[in-house]
């Protein structure tokens, strides 16, 4: 699949749930294992906490009125381990 090979990260969130479906690349991004079960709350968590505030914000006005979203944030791991990532998207209402 090309987009694995680029190493970009793809998610899809069911609202309704709170599940979240994503590739390898994405898990990966944020230290997570392949088996691990994502929601949002999963992946904030893994947010620094001084990104955490701005990353939600950016993520309710995607969800509220379709805004698309580009943030940058530090993802922290267990071992502590920062990376800078850069979030773009926007919501779609199917």
């Amino acid at each position: 699949f090309i987009v694995d090979a680029c190493g970009v990260g793809i998610s899809y969130l069911d609202v309704r749930t709170g599940q979240m479906t994503v590739n390898t690349a994405l898990k990966a991004h944020f230290g997570l294992s392949q088996e691990a079960r994502l929601t949002r709350r999963v992946l904030l968590a893994r947010i620094h906490q001084e990104d955490r505030r701005r990353v939600w914000e950016a993520w309710a006005r995607a969800m509220e009125n379709g805004a698309r979203m580009d943030v940058e944030f530090r993802a922290v791991d267990e071992l502590g381990t920062v990376r800078w990532i850069r979030s773009t998207g926007q919501a779609v209402r199917s």
